[in-house]
């Protein structure tokens, strides 16, 4: 499961003159937080979550150049979708559906080892867009890629 592929968005901006700016590792910090915590049962102690989650950043952060600035965004409280979402409840189906024990834990981790923002009244996934879209309105081009192929092992 640790493995498995994660979404990983690469923003490399360039200003209109070809000058070539470094690439910003954009991490949705959601994906890491519920696949570090939910491979945890119950009875194993928090400090296998944090283990995790710390192997699954370092496998994103040593794809780019050393001391990179990345940004990491961590849905907070609030959707703009609850308030529009009229026929069903947004994400009405995971109601039921605990979240694993350790999470809190692993997003405290995220924000205070690897500076991931709390963003409010969107996801996590939202952040990125914006950013990405920041990047345009600064007359920049961009190039964003998402990697198909990531090691087999997250160990």
């Amino acid at each position: 499961f640790l493995g498995t592929t994660l979404p990983v968005y690469r923003l490399r901006v360039q200003s209109t003159n070809r000058m070539s700016y470094p690439q910003i590792p954009l991490i949705d910090s959601d994906i890491v937080a519920y696949r570090s915590a939910c491979t945890v049962p119950d009875e194993e102690p928090e400090s296998y979550a944090l283990h995790n989650a710390k192997l699954l950043m370092q496998k994103i952060t040593d794809q780019f150049d050393r001391g990179l600035e990345q940004r990491g965004f961590l849905t907070g409280s609030g959707n703009y979708r609850e308030k529009i979402a009229t026929i069903q409840p947004y994400k009405g189906n995971r109601k039921d559906v605990p979240k694993p024990k350790y999470l809190q834990a692993v997003r405290e981790y995220l924000v205070y080892a690897w500076g991931a923002e709390i963003v409010d009244g969107r996801e996590a996934d939202d952040a990125l867009g914006c950013m990405q879209y920041a990047a345009k309105d600064k007359s920049m081009s961009q190039a964003i890629d998402c990697p198909s192929t990531w090691p087999a092992r997250a160990i």
